[in-house]
Formats: structure tokens, sequence, C-alpha cells
């Protein structure tokens, strides 16, 4: 093979010439996260380092790691991607500026999902458990929501090599919880002692007023969880957290600015036309993080352990859209009660009459004294209106 050499000058010249150029570059961003720490001691539970965590940094990576070095060399780069409406697109913007790197190219799409990925180590058989994954989301007329798993992956290690497993159809299913919600759940595949379970989620809803509560807490020790929002001015929330561990808040305000098509339409003769609309508004960033939380166990006498799992939870207090009247939702106590009663299932159900009422009137028919009337009604009741499982105040079948 014959050999090549190029002169210092001539590498000198070529470089020379980067500060004249201008680069495109189009792909996929991302941000890489790293960890810095010190391993200080060896797990009870298993041969592994336990690393206490100095440092967390984040830098720019896929496409934007390209731009990066573009610029290192002098070149103009002009980076051109697509990135989320949320916590994680704005911190990859906010890496760019601290990068000097244009944002010009970048488009923010609501399109773009930002995806929650979970990935589990295995050491004994009382984690077969965590094998079993499921997503709820609300059901209502009206609202289109859509439940994603994908990259969901078993790794085993087999005679010193890394055997991976995939999740097929066959271990995804839908479940119908009651009315109101239903269920995405997986079963992982070939899960054994020492495995890894890898998968990816996303949730994609268009109703408003059911944003995921989010715990960041669980049966096993966490050791770093985070929850993200991004809330359009016109939207009021109510904000509760829950625990007994400090959650980290940073916030922070965005102008936004989205194009969209009016749907009412303009006839001109026999032509039809739609307007193009522009709307500029603010826009709250919001990121909620907990760090080095304990497992939270089952305790005798507490009869709902959610009250005290480190959690955070948005309730919609009101809307405001442009050139309309404010629509309260539970600013108050009266505004709750008139909300509840609008419910199909709970003020429509109080207002009928007659329920049992042929029952009933067999029922007293031989009992003579209150008590008797109490204690067979009490019975009546026992044994004719069975729970579903379902923990609300709203009536399914009447």
């Amino acid at each position: 093979m014959k050999k090549y050499s190029i002169k210092k000058e001539r590498v000198r010249e070529i470089f020379k010439y980067f500060n004249n150029l201008n680069v495109l570059i189009i792909g996929d961003v991302m941000i890489d996260s790293y960890l810095w720490g010190k391993v200080s001691r060896i797990s009870p539970e298993a041969p592994v380092p336990i690393v206490a965590v100095g440092k967390k940094e984040r830098r720019l990576g896929g496409a934007a790691n390209v731009a990066l070095n573009i610029q290192a060399l002098g070149a103009n780069p002009i980076l051109c991607s697509v990135v989320g409406v949320d916590y994680e697109g704005q911190a990859f913007q906010d890496l760019l500026k601290a990068q000097k790197l244009s944002q010009k190219g970048i488009l923010k799409s609501r399109d773009r999902i930002t995806t929650v990925k979970t990935r589990i180590k295995v050491y004994k058989k009382e984690g077969y458990q965590y094998a079993n994954f499921n997503v709820p989301y609300y059901l209502n007329k009206g609202s289109d929501t859509n439940v994603k798993i994908e990259n969901a992956l078993t790794y085993n290690l087999v005679n010193g090599k890394i055997e991976k497993t995939k999740l097929g159809t066959d271990g995804i299913f839908v479940e119908k919880i009651n009315q109101n919600y239903a269920q995405k759940k997986i079963t992982m595949p070939n899960v054994k002692e020492g495995c890894v379970i890898e998968y990816e989620y996303s949730t994609k809803s268009n109703n408003v007023g059911s944003l995921l509560d989010w715990r960041f807490q669980n049966a096993v020790p966490v050791n770093y969880s985070e929850f993200a929002t991004a809330i359009p001015e016109y939207f009021d929330f109510k904000i509760s957290q829950k625990g007994f561990f400090p959650i980290d808040i940073l916030s922070s305000k965005e102008g936004r600015n989205i194009n969209y098509t009016d749907p009412n339409r303009i006839q001109t003769g026999n032509s039809v036309s739609y307007q193009n609309q522009n709307m500029s508004f603010t826009e709250t960033i919001a990121k909620y993080s907990s760090r080095d939380l304990p497992a939270i166990k089952e305790e005798p006498f507490v009869n709902n352990m959610d009250n005290y799992i480190v959690g955070i939870e948005h309730e919609l207090s009101s809307i405001s859209y442009p050139q309309s009247p404010v629509k309260y939702f539970s600013n108050n106590w009266e505004s709750v009660v008139k909300t509840i009663y609008e419910y199909d299932s709970f003020g429509a159900e109080l207002n009928k009459s007659g329920y049992f009422e042929e029952d009933v009137k067999m029922l007293l028919a031989n009992l003579k004294t209150p008590s008797e009337i109490i204690a067979g009604l009490l019975n009546h009741v026992k044994n004719t209106v069975k729970w579903n499982n379902n923990a609300g105040y709203g009536c399914n079948e009447g």
C-alpha cells in the first residue's frame, strides 16, 4: 500500500479555510448525561460497586456534538433538528446557548414526545415483579390518548456473552380498568436472576386536565427521579407535593409562537380557503427532581401508603383562552362541588329514584321494628352492591 504524507504547512492552510466555511448539519440531537463519583463500598446484596455521585454533567450529543467539533475547527456550524416542547428540549437549547451555537435551525414540535426510559437490574427472584409493568391512562369522550412502548429488552449474560431477548406482541396487553381508565401492560420475557430489564414508554393525550401524577419513590431505593412540565399561560394548575423528602424545583418562563390553520372556512365565490394564524404566548417550564430516596414499604395500621410516597400532582384549576371567559374547575370548594355534580356518573345518578324499589318493598313487608328495618336494609346492600375495585366517587352502572 502506497503511503501518503502531508506537510504541516498544508495542514495549517486547510484549517485556515475553515474560518470561511458554513457547514450545514442535519440529524438527531440528544443530551449526553454523565454521572461522576467514587466507589465507596460494595453492595451487600451482590458484588456490585456502589458509586457515590458527586457531580452530574450534561453535554451536547448526536448531531449537536458534530456541530461542536465543527465549531472547534473554526467553521460556522448550522445545526438543523427537531426537539420536543418540554424541559429536555429547553435544556438542550440552553446547552447550545452556553456553547454559543446558533438555535435558528432548531424546531420545537409537540409531536416529538419526551420518552421515559427505565432500566432495572434484577438481583434476586423477589425482583421478578418488576418484569411486569403497566401504564394507566384516562378515557374520556373527545379525548385521544396513545401509549407507546418500545425498545423493551431483557439482557442476560450467557457463557460470557450478552444475550438480548426482545419483548414481542404477545407480551403487550391493553386492559380496561373501568369506564374512566384503561392501562397498557407488558410482561418482559426471559427474566432471570442477574438480568437487566430495559424499556421505554411515552404517552400522548389531548386531554389537558389529566397531567400525570408522578411518584419519585418506589418499592426499591431510587437514586434519581425527574419530572418536567411545560404549561401554556392559559392553564392554571394547583400543584401538590407529598412525602417527607425534599423535591428540588427549577422553574422559568419562555415565550412561544405557533402557527395553525383556522378551521373556519372562507368562502369566496366557488372557492373555499382557510386562513393561517399565529399565536404568541408564555409557557412555564418546570423541572421537579429528587434523589437518594429509600424504598417505601407497607406499614401496619396504614390504609393508604400513597399519602406518604414522595410525589407531585397537578390539578386543573382554570382555563382562560384568549377572548373567552375564564372557566373554573377547582378554584374553591363551591366550584369543586359544581364540577362534581356536573358529572353524569355523580350528579345525574343522585337525581334518579327508584333504585331497588320493588326489592325494598318485599324486604320491608315482614320487618316491624326500626332495628329490624335498619339491619335488613344493611344486609340487602351488603349482598346486592358489590365493589368493582374502582376507588372513586362516580357510579358506573347506576
